[in-house]
């Protein structure tokens, strides 16, 4: 049986670097040699291995938001598998569970402009992903729920001119 790997003072810096390049804990275990239960007794055992997760962890998070900002207008990515990956990797930031999407452009531009068109709508989320306000999974989401709703009142509006055809042709004796 291996001995347990010699914790170094050196390691709280190569936890950030490594997690700051988007790696995650798997590839800091094999930079440091150490299997996943020595890491996370280490971060029981010594207090700035922990605070350096930390910031590790959010110094990765931040690699791959950028990854995603930087990528929005590119057409071969994946919004779904970049949610998916960040919904592992993070599932303390990123999780829908009971939370309410809070889309403020497109509450600004509904308070301005009530009959702002889909096309606005849709600019607006975008706008806030982009900013980081709100995470690709949500913006998918208020998306979706603005197109059901243009959606349903294209069907109210269809059934309200059928029942006005409806009533015209009653007058008119022809139904």
């Amino acid at each position: 049986m291996p001995t347990p790997k010699k914790y170094k003072e050196t390691y709280p810096q190569l936890l950030i670097d490594t997690l700051s390049a988007g790696d995650g804990m798997a590839e800091f275990c094999s930079e440091a040699s150490i299997a996943a239960c020595t890491f996370y007794d280490w971060l029981k055992k010594y207090k700035e291995f922990d605070a350096a997760y930390g910031i590790a962890r959010m110094k990765g998070l931040a690699w791959w938001e950028r990854k995603a900002k930087g990528n929005l207008d590119n057409p071969k990515f994946n919004g779904f598998i970049w949610s998916r990956v960040m919904r592992n990797r993070h599932p303390d930031v990123y999780t829908d569970k009971g939370r309410r999407i809070e889309v403020k452009r497109l509450k600004g531009l509904l308070a301005k402009n009530p009959k702002a068109t889909l096309d606005e709508r849709a600019d607006a989320i975008m706008h806030e992903l982009a900013d980081g306000e709100i995470t690709v999974e949500e913006a998918d989401k208020a998306i979706s729920v603005i197109r059901s709703h243009a959606e349903i009142k294209k069907v109210t509006e269809l059934e309200q001119m059928v029942e006005d055809i409806t009533e015209a042709l009653k007058k008119d004796g022809r139904l």
